[in-house]
């Protein structure tokens, strides 16, 4: 296709900060990529650049000044596209909750628009093109993970470890966890 933006609508349920724009990568797609923070009604929040792209997988840029954002409100995050994306038609059909923050499950979700860099406010098939934020809850939490495992050593000593970092799922239902 020719670039395009495409994007995910998301609501905290608790006040708070976004900090962070993200969307996957597939490894066919190319050229550079701007994120963008929109309000539902289409005005722009915050612009930012990815640098450092890998070749596939997510990618995250830091929003050069946090976005302080309300409970049960939506927002619409889009990152341009050049070639390809990650799709999943229906994807979003049924709402997602991750801690604080949930898509938005109306029957139009997953937007895009044909000219790169405007406001996307088309839909199809309720897919999940892979857009997503790092929300800071206003009480100083954050949809970081922290995952805990219990090991017993050769000499039966229990061994504890800690991971901090981010869950995500990829287009194609591998779930990993990055370590931060």
């Amino acid at each position: 296709p020719s670039p395009i933006s495409i994007a995910h609508p998301s609501a905290p349920t608790v006040n708070g900060t976004i900090t962070q724009l993200r969307y996957y990568r597939p490894s066919s797609e190319t050229g550079s990529h701007t994120g963008r923070l929109w309000s539902s009604s289409g005005t722009s929040l915050a612009t930012v650049t990815f640098t450092g792209e890998t070749s596939s997988g997510w990618q995250t840029a830091t929003l050069a000044s946090p976005v302080s954002v309300n409970a049960n409100t939506t927002y619409i995050v889009s990152v341009n596209c050049n070639t390809t994306y990650a799709i999943t038609p229906s994807g979003l059909s049924t709402q997602i909750t991750n801690r604080d923050l949930k898509s938005v499950a109306d029957g139009a979700n997953g937007y895009f628009h044909n000219n790169k860099g405007s406001f996307p406010n088309s839909s199809w098939q309720n897919s999940n093109y892979f857009r997503d934020v790092t929300f800071v809850a206003g009480n100083g939490g954050s949809d970081r993970i922290v995952a805990q495992k219990k090991m017993s050593n050769l000499n039966g000593n229990v061994l504890r470890f800690d991971l901090i970092g981010d869950l995500a799922m990829t287009p194609d239902g591998w779930v990993y966890f990055s370590c931060i």
